[in-house]
Parts: C-alpha cells; sequence; structure tokens
C-alpha cells in the first residue's frame, strides 16, 4: 500500500443478485447448449428429419444466434457474483476438460457409425445414379460427423490460446481458469481436431475410392482439375477440397510438432512453427468451408485482442542480471522495469489489475544472444515498482541448464506479460473474511513452485503455507522470504544440505508499493470483474459472425454474377478470399476503435477517482484514519507490517515429507471449529498446490480422501482443490 491517500473501493458488476434469476439464467444457458450441440453432432438422418418439421429450419442462421446468445450468456455468468466466485461457480468448471473433450467427441461417433444401419439417407449419396451402399453410408456419415466436431473442437482450442487478463476463459469461469490452467484442454482440444480432421479426410478419400469409382475419382473430387462434362464452369468441389487437403496436411505438420518427445527436445523449433502453422490450418479450413469461422470467430477476437491491444502483451527488451541461489540449482533472475528515476514501471502495466490468482502473476522470458529465440514461462516471485524477479529450476531441462551456466552473462531479457493466472478471489489479498463465505487456503509449494507464493501470500491473512524442498540450502535460499506461519519440510535430511539449520541469513526489507500490483498504488486489492469483462473482444466478434452471415451470405452472394464461377482466379478471389477478408478487417476494425474507446473510458474513470481522493484529503476526511485510509478500510494492514511482524518467529522446520491428508484432515477441523464466531457464514477451504506434478496428484488425492471420509458431510465444509504444475 504506497500510497497514503484513501482509495475508493472498486465496484463489483451487479450482476443478477436473486437466486432464482442466476438459476433460471443457467438453466437458459444449458438449454441453449444443448440443442447447440445436439444441432451440430447428431448424425444426418435425424437432422434432416428435425429440419422437416421446422425444428432446424435455417440451421446456419440458427448457428449464429446460438453462438452470440450462448457467449453472452456465459459471459454473464462468469461474471454473474452469484454465479461466479460468490457461490459455487459456474456449473462447467466441475468437468473435467481432456474426459469431457472425450466424451464430446466420441459420441457422435459412435451414433453416426450405427445410424446407416437403420436409415438409408446421407449428405453426399449419390454420387453416381447408382444408390449408395451402407459402406459409402458409413463414410459419408463418419466424414460429416467428424467435420463438425473437429469444427467445434477448433473453436475452443482458439478460446484456449488467448493470456489477456480480459480473455473469455477468465471471464466465462468467474476468474477460476485463465492461460496458464487452460493449457491441458488446449492440448486436449488440438489433439482432437487434428484427430477429428484426420478422419473426415480419410473418410472422403475411401468414400470416392468406393463411390467414384478407384483413383480417378479421388484426382476428381480432391484436385481441382478440369472435368470434361463442364465447359463452362469450375471444378468447385475439387478446389474446395483441395484447399481442405492442404490444411489436413498442415494440420499433420502441427501434430508432429506437437507430440511430447519432439516438442520437448526441439522446443525452438516448435516455438517458431506452432502460431504461423496454425494460422495457415484456419485459413486453409476456412478456404475449405467458410462457415468454419462462425467458431472460430470467438476465438480469433479473444486472442487478436490479447495479442495486440491488451496489457503487457508486446515483447519488451528490458535490462536483467541472473545469479544461481547459493547451494542450490535454481537461478533468480531480476529484471528492471523501471529505472529509480522514473519510477513507474512500463506505460501498459500501469492500468493492469491485480491478479486474480494464489500464484499472483506470470510472465515469458527470452534472453537473445544466449539462449537463442526460445522462450519460457515462470511465475512472478516478487514485483516492485522498479522490479520484477522469477526463479527457475535448473532441473527443468537443457534450456535452464544452459541458463544456470551462463547466468554471470545475462545482461538483458525480452519479457512478455505479466499475465494473470486463474483462481477465485480467494487468491487475493485482505478480503477473505468480507465475502458471503470465509475462505481459508491450504497453499502446498514444491520447490520452485512457490516461487509466486513469496511476495503474494503475505497479504493473506487466512491461510497455511506447506514448502517441500529437498536440502537445507534449498530451503536457507529463500528463508528470508518465508513467512512466520509457513511450514517447511526438507525430504533428504540434514546432511543433504550441509548439517544444522541456521536462522535466516537477513531478513528482507519491505518492500515499498504493495505486494503485487504494478503500480505499487494500489497493492494486492479485489480485482474488478466489470474492468475486466472482454467487452472489446466479445463485439469484434459479434460484428464477425454478422459480417459473415448477415452481410455476405444475406446480401452479397445473392447478388454476385453467375459469371464469378466460371473461373479459376474469380472464384477463389470472390468466393473464398473475400469474405475472409471481410470478416478479419471488420473485427480487426472494431477491435482497434473498442479498444481506443475503453482505454479513453478508463482514464477518464481514473482521473475521477484521483480527483475523488484528493478531494477527500482536502476536506479531512482522513484524518480519523491515521493517514492511511486505504488500509483502514481494508481492515487490515499492509504487506510490510505484516512482513516485519512475520520475522518475530522463524517458520518451523522439518524433516521428512508430509503426510498431505492428515494436514488436510487437520485443516478441516480447524476450519470447523470457528463455528462460534463464524456469525453464520459458510466455511469454505481451497487446498491449492503449485510444484511437481507428482506432489499436485498426491495433494488432490489427500483432498478426495478426505471427502471420501465417512464424517465428512457432518463438518459443512466446502472443500475445494486447485493444482498446477510448475513446469507448465
Amino acid at each position: 500500500m504506497g500510497s497514503s491517500l484513501a482509495t475508493r473501493p472498486r465496484p463489483q458488476v451487479r450482476g443478477l443478485r436473486g437466486g432464482a434469476a442466476v438459476g433460471l439464467l443457467r438453466a437458459v444457458a444449458a438449454a441453449a447448449a444443448t440443442y447447440f450441440l445436439l444441432g451440430e453432432l447428431l448424425p444426418y438422418d435425424i437432422r434432416l428429419a428435425a429440419r422437416r418439421v421446422g425444428v432446424a429450419a435455417r440451421w446456419q442462421v440458427q448457428e449464429v444466434a446460438l453462438i452470440v446468445a450462448l457467449s453472452c450468456l456465459f459471459l454473464l455468468l462468469g461474471t454473474t457474483p452469484k454465479a461466479g466466485a460468490h457461490g459455487k461457480g459456474p456449473p462447467w468448471l466441475v468437468v473435467d476438460a481432456p474426459k469431457a473433450l472425450a466424451v464430446a467427441n466420441i459420441l457422435p461417433l459412435a451414433a453416426s457409425t450405427m445410424t446407416p444401419l437403420f436409415a438409408r439417407v446421407s449428405d453426399n449419396c449419390p454420387l453416381s445414379e447408382r444408390a449408395c451402399g451402407l459402406l459409402s453410408l458409413e463414410l459419408d456419415s463418419l466424414g460429416l460427423v467428424s467435420a463438425r466436431a473437429a469444427r467445434l473442437d477448433l473453436g475452443l482450442v482458439l478460446l484456449a490460446s488467448s493470456r489477456s487478463s480480459r480473455s473469455w476463459l477468465l471471464a466465462t469461469t468467474g476468474g477460476r481458469v485463465g492461460f496458464a490452467e487452460a493449457v491441458e484442454g488446449h492440448r486436449a482440444a488440438g489433439w482432437w481436431c487434428v484427430v477429428q480432421s484426420a478422419l473426415h479426410s480419410v473418410a472422403y478419400l475411401l468414400f470416392y475410392l468406393v463411390e467414384g469409382g478407384g483413383w480417378r475419382a479421388v484426382w476428381r473430387y480432391c484436385f481441382p482439375v478440369p472435368l470434361a462434362s463442364k465447359t463452362n464452369g469450375v471444378n468447385t468441389l475439387g478446389l474446395v477440397n483441395f484447399f481442405g487437403v492442404v490444411a489436413f496436411g498442415i494440420a499433420l505438420a502441427l501434430a508432429l510438432a506437437a507430440i511430447e518427445r519432439i516438442r520437448r527436445r526441439h522446443f525452438e523449433i516448435f516455438q517458431m512453427l506452432h502460431l504461423p502453422l496454425a494460422a495457415l490450418f484456419v485459413l486453409g479450413c476456412a478456404l475449405h468451408d467458410l462457415p468454419i469461422l462462425l467458431f472460430a470467430c470467438p476465438g480469433l477476437a479473444d486472442w487478436f485482442f490479447g495479442w495486440r491491444y491488451d496489457e503487457g502483451a508486446a515483447e519488451r527488451r528490458l535490462p536483467a542480471r541472473a545469479r544461481v541461489l547459493e547451494g542450490t540449482s535454481w537461478v533468480e533472475v531480476t529484471v528492471t522495469i523501471a529505472s529509480d528515476a522514473t519510477g513507474g514501471g512500463w506505460d501498459a502495466a500501469a492500468d493492469a489489475t491485480p491478479s486474480a490468482a494464489p500464484m499472483g502473476r506470470w510472465v515469458r522470458l527470452r534472453f537473445p544472444g544466449l539462449l537463442g529465440r526460445e522462450s519460457h514461462p515462470f511465475s512472478v516471485a516478487s514485483m516492485t515498482r522498479t522490479e520484477l524477479s522469477v526463479l527457475v529450476s535448473a532441473r527443468g531441462g537443457d534450456w535452464t541448464k544452459k541458463l544456470a551456466a551462463l547466468a554471470d552473462q545475462v545482461e538483458a531479457a525480452d519479457v512478455c506479460g505479466p499475465y494473470s493466472f486463474g483462481a477465485e478471489e480467494w487468491a487475493l489479498a485482505g478480503r477473505c473474511l468480507e465475502r458471503e463465505e470465509e475462505t481459508s487456503l491450504l497453499l502446498i509449494a514444491g520447490g520452485t513452485g512457490i516461487s509466486g507464493w513469496l511476495e503474494g501470500e503475505m497479504a493473506l491473512a487466512c491461510h497455511r503455507l506447506v514448502w517441500c524442498v529437498q536440502t537445507v540450502a534449498d530451503y536457507q535460499a529463500l528463508a528470508p522470504r518465508l513467512p512466520s506461519h509457513a511450514r517447511v519440510f526438507i525430504t533428504r535430511g540434514a546432511s543433504a544440505g550441509g548439517g544444522k539449520i541456521g536462522p535466516p541469513r537477513q531478513a528482507p526489507e519491505p518492500r515499498q508499493g504493495g505486494g503485487g500490483g504494478v503500480g505499487g498504488g494500489e497493492g494486492m486489492v479485489l480485482s474488478s470483474r466489470s474492468s475486466n469483462f472482454p467487452s472489446v473482444s466479445l463485439a469484434a466478434a459479434i460484428v464477425g459472425l454478422a459480417v459473415q452471415e448477415g452481410f455476405w451470405w444475406g446480401w452479397v452472394i445473392p447478388r454476385l454474377p453467375a459469371a464469378s464461377r466460371h473461373h479459376w482466379t474469380t472464384y477463389i478471389l470472390v468466393h473464398r478470399c473475400l469474405p475472409i477478408c471481410l470478416i478479419i478487417i471488420t473485427m480487426a476494425s472494431t477491435t482497434l476503435l473498442g479498444s481506443r474507446l475503453a482505454a479513453a473510458l478508463r482514464r477518464r474513470v481514473h482521473r475521477r477517482q484521483r480527483r475523488w481522493q484528493y478531494e477527500k484529503v482536502g476536506n479531512g476526511e482522513c484524518e480519523a484514519l491515521g493517514g492511511d485510509a486505504s488500509i483502514a478500510e481494508l481492515g487490515g494492514e499492509t504487506v510490510s507490517t505484516r512482513g516485519r511482524r512475520s520475522w518475530l518467529k522463524q517458520p518451523d522446520v522439518r524433516f521428512g515429507r508430509p503426510d498431505l491428508c492428515e494436514m488436510v484432515q487437520k485443516m478441516v477441523a480447524e476450519v470447523r471449529g470457528h463455528d462460534a464466531t463464524a456469525g453464520g457464514v459458510r466455511k469454505r477451504l481451497v487446498v491449492s498446490a503449485c510444484g511437481p506434478m507428482v506432489m499436485v496428484e498426491a495433494a488432490e488425492k489427500a483432498v478426495e480422501a478426505v471427502r471420501d471420509a465417512p464424517d465428512f458431510e457432518r463438518m459443512r465444509v466446502r472443500l475445494e482443490f486447485f493444482g498446477l504444475d510448475s513446469r507448465w
């Protein structure tokens, strides 16, 4: 809390206050999502029957309306307090992303292979005058459903690609899921997109072989060769299928580079190729089937805003230094984000809102000239107005080993960020006891997994911290930064660390400017949901959808002359490239205009807040608060004050491995034991783990074991788990 001025509490989005209204909104969203998925993934004959009775009539128009409606509903639910962080959270958070994707992709395929046994109807049969056989019906049905599933997967892949603090992921999940947490879902959706694309391609390749009479048919239907029967036209089917063949080849290249063993061994090549290949794949898919852009528009708008206009998105080359912490394999990298003379940090970060995450923020670092073009993400261990630091384990791979060996030569770093981790409002400081339910935290860290909690967790008043390290030297390297209530477990005994555990080498000086805020004036306070609402990217997505369906298909296509289909060049340019360019240009223009309007609005609100602060100080309203109204209003202490108090005693240091199940049980009992003073506030315990995946999985199993205990229901404590591999 670097400023002594009183700060006006950030406004929350009022949203829907009534539980019945939130329930109704959820029911509408669930019904719309179910209808949308059924309309997309049901076999062709069932959709055809529904179309005949008028249920799925003009389905492409319904697709656009449903995508817009679902986007707005999910964003509204995620930013509504009773549906988001103040309640049980949005209902879609309870699902495991990889398993849900597996079910959503396998069930339609199974249904598509069964229906041809009962209904002899298919989308592309017959190609010739004779009726299609059962094999052709199966292949056509499988190819159609796999294509529809692939474009849904593509939309999810793009939505999970944004690192923005105003991403749709953060908004729709109430701040719980950001880019880091969505990496696993991004990979799963990407692999399913490749699998479905491969099924689609192979199914129609075999279909053309069977129905067309051999490889001549494949050549005719999959490549833009002239047709003898067409004297005044273009082989449009062969042309659009050729774009699909090219897109499939690009998808295979993407999949090959993303194989874990290849990706880890040649990560720099993977980073260089992944984004260009992904862009070419989306372009090839759009040239093959333009309606694919309906599903890509939300993700493209979200990604483009985060890449081009969000705070911290631009890569900056800044002064940096690195050192290996004594007795450890850890490297501390310190980046200078502003000189002491300016003291303001980079301009883009000045408007950044504090992170809604237990581990605060993360940055992506690249060291030019030393370690090539390869870059990696790291949790921010500490941040002031002039510097930020990260901890890197040299055991993470070849890149980190080289960094440790060349630490003395580090002079500059290319920095992207800081970006927000995902979590819930329990991750923020000083407000745990002011919510509708009292939240307690059990933070479990392993090795450098603690780096994101070194600064931010000291601002929390209602938690416990457990840190597991291998040696005494590991503990002593970061001991000056640990709070007194931390419990440390050294897993390799005293001999591994060099003997008796001594006191911390030097107690840290309290940092000026707060623990987590970049600017320092606000410190660690609750981030505003309204400020993080992705209004700009939502508007861009809606504009892109409207241009494609309303303008292009509804107005332009009926007015195009028939001659535009009679030549290769005019067909490709007018019917394929022109609509794609129109959609991209209008979305980019909307994003540019919207971001400038939003920035102007934020500056205006900021000026009003500052004016209100000075007026309040001038009227003497802050004198009774001892010159620090922001601290008094929050009902807590500053990070630096608690930091001084925390060094009255040392952390509890033990040898051996922690019994995580016992720790969770004791924490549940302790949380339950405060009922006498709870005053009707609901109890909630969040167990958050960051470290090696083995430790994260062990913590999750401990939480599940406590939940399954016979007496847990009597505790009346809501127990949640949040885990992240520190090497993501």
